[in-house]
């Protein structure tokens, strides 16, 4: 997993931008250097948990220095990579947050994937999937993974993490401990803001008993828990570069809240509904985000109040 993350920061894909790596560098080095001394036969067991226990804060920072949507210039440089003779068999190209990307990158992706190279693989991953194009889905082969149960987290966290005392229900909850101070609070607050907007759904989340459920539990409003969130994160990074993912983080929270909401049996379409429409607006904002540099407070005014329009707002 630490080779895979150093991967993203690839020469290949910043052929021309150069520049854009001057931050990741020190860590990528780091990070592949660290895992050689935890492979088998590197150092002695004491010492590669040693290492490994130092390299998942390194690991935390380059994550954060991860781009939210995967730029049209990495798209270009991966379909001029994946054009050329592999030195094995094939070559295999994934996209996370397939969703996430703008019109400029979707274009470009589209132009390889109605031709790709025969010895090219392209792999796609989303969580939102009605956020993703109909020309690209039409372009792809669909699989579908079901959320891991508490019991296959509790499994994962004790066979790989080594960590069989853990009390985190996601993995990604359980990486969380090793993201800077104050992520716990602000995977909270990601919370807090998902039941603030349904508070404001209107009238329709009285005929909708999982929406109403969690209308309830608010106890702040939309605007409060933004202002909250943006006093201990440094306006969002927008203070201090060292909290940059402090945004994607506070929104990914507010999905994984309305992802919850959509998995309850009693959810009907205006709950469904909701959960689409704030997917939609938060990919929005994450897109002006990292592209265009606004200010992250005002896109999640903006956001809630688009989210509060009867006909679902415009951003």
């Amino acid at each position: 997993a630490a080779r895979k993350l150093a991967r993203r920061f690839d020469r290949v894909l910043y052929d021309g931008e150069e520049g854009r790596l001057a931050k990741a560098s020190a860590f990528v080095r780091q990070i592949m250097e660290s895992a050689d001394l935890c492979m088998p036969g590197s150092s002695s067991d004491e010492e590669a948990l040693k290492t490994a226990r130092a390299l998942l804060p390194v690991c935390a920072k380059l994550n954060d220095l991860l781009p939210d949507a995967t730029a049209v210039f990495q798209v270009r440089s991966m379909e001029a990579w994946a054009r050329q003779t592999p030195f094995g068999k094939r070559k295999t190209i994934i996209i996370e947050h397939a969703d996430r990307m703008l019109d400029s990158s979707r274009n470009a992706l589209l132009k390889i994937l109605e031709e790709p190279p025969a010895h090219a693989t392209f792999i796609l991953t989303t969580s939102r999937k009605s956020a993703m194009i109909g020309t690209i889905l039409s372009r792809v082969r669909r699989y579908r993974f079901i959320a891991r149960d508490n019991d296959s987290t509790k499994a994962i966290l004790s066979r790989v993490f080594r960590d069989p005392d853990a009390q985190e229900t996601s993995v990604s909850e359980y990486l969380s401990r090793f993201r800077p101070e104050g992520s716990h609070r602000l995977n909270e607050l990601g919370l807090a803001f998902a039941q603030a907007l349904c508070a404001g759904a209107g009238k329709e989340a009285c005929t909708d008993k999982a929406l109403a459920a969690m209308a309830c539990t608010s106890a702040k409003s939309a605007q409060e828990i933004l202002k909250e969130a943006a006093a201990i994160s440094a306006n969002f990074g927008s203070g201090d570069e060292a909290m940059a993912w402090s945004f994607p983080a506070f929104l990914d929270a507010a999905l994984e809240g309305f992802a919850k909401l959509v998995r309850k049996p009693d959810a009907q379409t205006e709950a469904i509904r909701t959960a689409r429409r704030f997917a939609k607006l938060s990919r929005d904002a994450l897109a002006k985000y990292s592209s265009y540099n606004l200010n992250p407070l005002a896109l999640g005014e903006r956001l809630a109040a688009a989210m509060a329009e009867a006909d679902g707002g415009a951003f």
